[in-house]
C-alpha cells in the first residue's frame, strides 16, 4: 500500500512537472482509482512493486532528458538507473529489458541518436551494477541451481514454454486492461487519439506523449505474447495510461471540447 501510494506521488510529480498541476493531480487520481492498481495495494504480490519501480525509472529519464546539461540531469538519470536496478531485484530481468526496450524504441522514432551522449551511460550503469550484482552473486554461490533456475526457467522458458504454466491465448490481456483500468477505460480511446501527431513530420511536438504510448504499448504486446499469463502482469501500463488520460480530461477542461468527454461519461 505505501509502495501504490508512492506511485501515486511519483505520477502526480511528473505529470505537474510534464504539463501542469491539475494534470498530475488527475494522473494519481486516475491511477490510484484504477480497479487493477485498486486491487493490487491490498495483495501481497511483486507486481506493484516492480510496476512502481519501472515507473520511477521511466518518469526519471523522462524529466532527465527535458533538464539541460548539468546535475539536476545527472540526478534524474541516476535515479532512473537505481530505480531500474531495484525493479531488477524486485522481479527480474525486465527491470532493466523494459527501460531499454521503450528508451531505444523511443530514440529510434524521434531520430535523437545523439542523446545517447547526453545520458552519463558509464556512471548510469556502475550505479545499476553496484546494487545489482552483489545480491546475485551471493545467491548464485550459496545455490548453484539459481542461475538455470532464475535465469532461464524464470525468464526464458516462462516466456516461451506453455508447459511452464498459466498458459493464456494472445488477446487475454485485452478484456483485462478493459477492467483493470475501469473506469477511465471509457476516455482512454479519446485520449490516445488526442495524443497521436497529426503526420510523421510533426512528432518531435509529441515527444512525451509518445514516449508514454510507447512505453503502455511494448509491455502489453511483450507480454500477450508470453506464453505465461497472469492478471498483475500488465501493471506497468497503468501509469503511461494514467498520464494521458489526465493530459486529455485536463485539456478538455480547458479548451472546452467537451464531446469525447461526454461520450466518456455516458459509456
Amino acid at each position: 500500500a505505501l509502495l501504490a501510494l508512492l506511485g501515486c506521488l511519483f505520477t502526480y510529480f511528473t505529470g505537474r512537472k510534464l504539463y501542469d498541476r491539475t494534470t498530475g493531480l488527475l494522473a494519481a487520481l486516475i491511477l490510484g482509482t484504477s480497479a487493477l492498481y485498486f486491487v493490487m495495494t491490498r495483495m501481497v504480490s511483486l507486481d506493484l512493486p516492480v510496476t512502481v519501480f519501472l515507473a520511477a525509472t521511466l518518469y526519471a529519464f523522462l524529466l532527465g532528458v527535458q533538464e539541460p546539461a548539468g546535475i539536476k540531469r545527472r540526478i534524474y538519470l541516476w535515479g532512473a538507473a537505481a530505480a531500474a536496478a531495484l525493479a531488477v531485484l524486485t522481479k527480474g530481468l525486465i527491470g532493466i529489458v523494459f527501460p531499454v526496450m521503450i528508451i531505444g524504441a523511443w530514440i529510434v522514432l524521434m531520430g535523437e541518436w545523439r542523446l545517447l551522449k547526453r545520458l552519463y551511460l558509464p556512471s548510469c550503469l556502475l550505479i545499476f551494477l553496484l546494487i545489482t550484482v552483489p545480491w546475485h552473486v551471493v545467491v548464485g554461490l550459496r545455490n548453484p541451481e539459481f542461475f538455470y533456475f532464475y535465469f532461464i526457467e524464470q525468464h526464458f522458458l516462462r516466456y516461451t514454454m506453455k508447459e511452464i504454466g498459466h498458459y493464456q491465448p494472445v488477446w487475454f490481456f485485452i478484456p483485462n486492461l478493459i477492467l483493470g483500468f475501469f473506469p477511465w477505460i471509457v476516455f482512454l480511446p479519446q485520449a490516445i487519439a488526442k495524443s497521436l501527431p497529426s503526420n510523421w513530420h510533426t512528432r518531435r511536438s509529441h515527444q512525451t506523449e509518445l514516449f508514454l504510448l510507447l512505453w503502455a504499448a511494448l509491455i502489453f504486446a511483450f507480454f500477450s505474447f508470453s506464453k505465461s499469463k497472469l492478471i498483475p502482469y500488465i501493471l506497468p501500463v497503468l501509469p503511461p495510461l494514467a498520464l494521458l488520460t489526465a493530459r486529455y480530461l485536463a485539456q478538455g477542461l480547458a479548451q472546452k471540447y467537451q464531446t469525447g468527454i461526454r461520450i466518456g461519461y455516458l459509456g
